[in-house]
């Protein structure tokens, strides 16, 4: 199973953050780990990643936010 960096998972909780969404929110939907927002652990599992993310697309409500977040990614 793929593994992804968890500064990819904080930085698009970020940017849901910044459409107003509160980031334990999206962590508590997601079951996911206080923690994540710290860094530990560094890596996490894909699926872990894919609850995250449709805990962001549900909270934000935007189908939209990977485009979002690669609009972004692409200003820094």
């Amino acid at each position: 199973m793929a593994r992804l960096h968890t500064d990819l998972i904080r930085y698009r909780i970020g940017i849901a953050a910044r459409e107003g969404v509160n980031p334990v929110d999206i962590l508590a939907t997601a079951k996911a780990p206080l923690s994540l927002m710290e860094g530990q652990p560094p890596y996490v599992d894909e699926a872990v990643e894919r609850q995250v993310w449709l805990a962001i697309v549900h909270h934000t409500g935007r189908e939209d936010i990977g485009l979002i977040c690669g609009s972004c990614f692409l200003k820094h």
